[in-house]
C-alpha cells in the first residue's frame, strides 16, 4: 500500500512538474509571437489540464475577441485570485479598460496590483498607468493619495516623475514659536497694542449645487442604430434614464447610448456602476459631451 501510495504522489508531482514546463513554453511562445503554434496545441493542453486556471489564461492571451478575453481574465481573478498568474490578470484587465478610455474603471484596477500583489514585478508600471488615469480624468488628489499607500509598500519605484511632489509630500504646518520674556526687550513691552479685538466674521453663503446639469455615463456607442435602441430600452425596462445621441467619430456617425444627466462626475460614476452591476455593461463618465 505504502508503494502504490509512494507511485500516486510521485506521478502527481511529475505531471504538475511537467505541466508548469508546458505553461512555461507556451507563454514564451506567445512572447515570440507564434499564436498560431499556441492556439494549435490548446485543445491538446485543455484535454489534459481541464479547468486549471493556466490554461484558462493562456486562452484569453491568444484570443482575437478582447470582449471574451475579458471575461476570462475576470473569471480567473473571482475564481482564483491567488493563482501565480493573478497579478499578470489584473494588469490585463486594467490595460483593456485604459485602452478603452474607461479611466475610472482603469484608475482603480491599477491601483489594486501593487497593493494587493506586494510582490509583483508590474508595480512600477501598474502605478504609472494608475496616475495616467487619474489625471486623465482630472483627480490628482487621489493620485497623489494612492502613491502615498503604494510607496509604503514600493519604496524603490520612481514616483518624481509624475510632477505631483506638491500633494504626495505637501509642506508640514508652521509650528508657533513661544517667545522667552526674559529676551524681550523693554520697548517691545511697553508697545501698545494695535489691535482692538476680533471683527464679526462676514457670512459666507454656502456654495449650493451645479445650476447645470453636465455629467452623463455613457454606456456604448453603435455603427446601427437598431442595436442602440435595443440597449436603451433595456436601460429603460430596468429604471434608468436613458438616451441615444448621434455622436461624430472619425468622420462617420455613431449612435450613443447615455444615462442622464448628473449634476456631479460622482453621481454618474454611481449610476454607471449601478448600470454595470445589474447589466454587465461598461461605462464611460463624459463631462459636457456634445
Amino acid at each position: 500500500m505504502k508503494k502504490i501510495i509512494t507511485k500516486s504522489l510521485y506521478f502527481l508531482l511529475s505531471a504538475t512538474f511537467v505541466f508548469s514546463q508546458d505553461i512555461e513554453k507556451y507563454l514564451e511562445l506567445v512572447n515570440k509571437g507564434r499564436i498560431d503554434d499556441v492556439l494549435s496545441a490548446l485543445p491538446e493542453l485543455e484535454a489534459l489540464y481541464k479547468n486549471d486556471p493556466s490554461i484558462f489564461y493562456l486562452k484569453a492571451l491568444v484570443s482575437e475577441d478582447a470582449e471574451k478575453a475579458l471575461i476570462i481574465y475576470r473569471d480567473i481573478l473571482k475564481n482564483y485570485p491567488d493563482h501565480k498568474f493573478a497579478d499578470d490578470v489584473a494588469m490585463k484587465i486594467g490595460e483593456y479598460l485604459f485602452s478603452r478610455g474607461l479611466y475610472t474603471q482603469a484608475s482603480k484596477q491599477f491601483r489594486l496590483v501593487p497593493l494587493v500583489y506586494s510582490t509583483t514585478d508590474h508595480a512600477q508600471r501598474a502605478t504609472d498607468l494608475m496616475v495616467n488615469s487619474y489625471l486623465a480624468i482630472g483627480f490628482r488628489d487621489s493620485a497623489a493619495f494612492y502613491i502615498r499607500q503604494i510607496r509604503l509598500l514600493h519604496p524603490s519605484l520612481e514616483f518624481d516623475k509624475y510632477g505631483l511632489a506638491a500633494l504626495i509630500d505637501p509642506p508640514k504646518d508652521a509650528k508657533l514659536v513661544r517667545l522667552d520674556e526674559s529676551k524681550v526687550s523693554a520697548k517691545l513691552k511697553k508697545r501698545k497694542p494695535i489691535w482692538s479685538g476680533p471683527k464679526a466674521n462676514p457670512k459666507i453663503p454656502k456654495p449650493g449645487p451645479s445650476k447645470s446639469k453636465d455629467y452623463v455615463a455613457q454606456v456604448g456607442a453603435f455603427s446601427k442604430y437598431k442595436n442602440a435602441l435595443r440597449i436603451k430600452n433595456l436601460l429603460v425596462q430596468g429604471g434608468f434614464n436613458a438616451e441615444i445621441v448621434e455622436v461624430p467619430s472619425a468622420g462617420r456617425r455613431l449612435h450613443a447610448v447615455r444615462i442622464v444627466r448628473f449634476y456631479s462626475f460622482e453621481d454618474a460614476e454611481s449610476e454607471g456602476e449601478r448600470v454595470k452591476k445589474k447589466f454587465g455593461l461598461e461605462y464611460r463618465v463624459l463631462n459636457r459631451p456634445k
